[in-house]
């Protein structure tokens, strides 16, 4: 089996499993934008950065929820290495955090004050929460504060320099790839 596949598969399996989870985040990121659909933009801002943090952080939950433990134990039966495992479960966490972020900016474009750099940063910064939160699941708790703390170094930094928007997104892109590599590390220990 391609590891193409076998990750396309592993994602599409979870993704069906957790079509409620999807709508539900979606529903209430649009809700929280159509709240927010009069502030100034900095708020929008602080508004995504937010929502997409919590969405994040619930897709990572999810890899763990009682739904998917019968395929987390078909996965580490199945042909796979662990960076494929680690991917088909960043794809999964980003799906969810993707739906979440697209539909708030949906309604804010709805309603006129959509911003296609704030947009692309809170994307970014929502991808490396998602990624650095698979990694809390399975660290200590000394390890889960550091965690913590990057999560929240990176929404202010996100925030601070929304106008230094390729900063942003390199240093997102460059949590982001560590966390990825550090999660495929710890599931090929597993």
């Amino acid at each position: 089996m391609k590891s193409s596949t076998a990750t396309a598969a592993i994602v599409g399996e979870r993704l069906r499993r957790e079509r409620a989870a999807i709508f539900m985040t979606a529903l209430l990121c649009a809700a929280a934008a159509f709240l927010q659909r009069f502030d100034e933009p900095f708020g929008q801002l602080a508004g995504a950065l937010i929502f997409g943090t919590f969405a994040a952080c619930g897709a990572a939950m999810l890899l763990r929820s009682r739904r998917q433990r019968d395929l987390a134990m078909y996965e580490i039966a199945a042909p796979v290495y662990g960076r494929e495992l680690a991917r088909a479960h960043a794809l999964f966490a980003c799906a969810i955090t993707s739906a979440g972020l697209i539909a708030y900016w949906i309604v804010l474009a709805a309603y006129g004050s959509f911003n296609a750099v704030s947009a692309a940063t809170t994307l970014a910064c929502g991808f490396a929460t998602a990624l650095s939160c698979m990694n809390a699941r399975r660290a200590g708790m000394p390890v889960r504060v550091l965690i913590t703390a990057l999560i929240i170094a990176l929404c202010v930094m996100t925030f601070a320099l929304t106008a230094r928007w390729p900063l942003v997104l390199a240093v997102c892109a460059a949590a982001a790839f560590v966390a990825l590599r550090q999660y495929g590390e710890v599931l090929a220990r597993a």
